[in-house]
């Protein structure tokens, strides 16, 4: 296991509803389930509004949501399509999303990398879903994922992702990040570090929205749209992207 799993690990173990959405007044488990998975559904029904006015025809078969933690966004794009698969590299996380989803027989979860896609027949999905999750990869896995979001997405099939397009200067360090990570190998508990400190593993990267195209085109995938996502006067001002499978 990585560094970066066990990291994703002990926060599914600990505090999992705030690891995929870390509002600061939600943290040690102040997150109601049913307000959370609400969030969920709101986006998904709202990008879904937004590609269907960009293009005229879209289909609603398969979906594929990268790094679904613990099934926000697979639960309500289950709603949608007729088969929805939600894949994290924490086994904790998919533990928690088959459990909070074992209503939605339409869905199903598997605990691998997102780097690795090549697990998925070419071609085999309508969308690929992936919110609060690629901000988390390193730089060049980003773009990697980016890239290889083409090859499992049918012709015509669209990418709806978010993603940071920059990182002001000051939070740029990651001292958060950093001294978490030195605490831990100097042997203080994930539990300390999480429930009584303000620390968190979380890597934080951003790509401009110039690198975001040129990964998608190397994809077979062009871009349709770009709109803001979140609150633009955080340290990470989040770009929601739509893409299209081109070829």
């Amino acid at each position: 296991m990585t560094r970066d799993t066990q990291d994703w690990e002990e926060l599914a173990r600990l505090d999992p509803l705030w690891a995929v959405l870390s509002e600061p007044e939600r943290k040690h488990n102040r997150w109601r389930l049913d307000e959370f998975l609400a969030t969920g559904d709101a986006e998904v029904s709202s990008a879904l509004a937004r590609i269907t006015a960009l293009r005229e025809h879209m289909r609603f078969e398969r979906a594929l949501d990268l790094g679904c933690g613990v099934g926000r966004a697979t639960r309500a794009l289950a709603e949608r399509f007729r088969q929805c698969v939600g894949i994290d590299v924490a086994q904790t996380m998919i533990r928690h999303a088959a459990k909070i989803n074992a209503d939605r027989r339409n869905c199903s979860f598997s605990c691998f990398d997102a780097t690795n896609l090549e697990r998925f027949d070419a071609g085999r999905f309508d969308l690929v879903w992936s919110v609060l999750m690629l901000q988390h990869l390193r730089r060049a896995d980003v773009e990697g994922v980016i890239s290889s979001m083409g090859s499992v997405l049918e012709v015509g099939g669209v990418a709806i992702f978010q993603l940071p397009h920059s990182i002001r200067a000051v939070n740029r360090l990651q001292v958060s990040r950093r001294l978490y990570r030195a605490l831990r190998q100097s042997g203080a508990s994930s539990e300390l570090l999480l429930r009584r400190l303000p620390l968190t593993p979380m890597r934080m990267t951003a790509l401009s929205e110039q690198r975001v195209a040129y990964a998608l085109r190397l994809g077979g995938c062009e871009l349709l749209a770009v709109e803001p996502y979140g609150d633009q006067r955080r340290p990470t001002p989040g770009r929601l992207y739509f893409a299209q499978r081109i070829d």
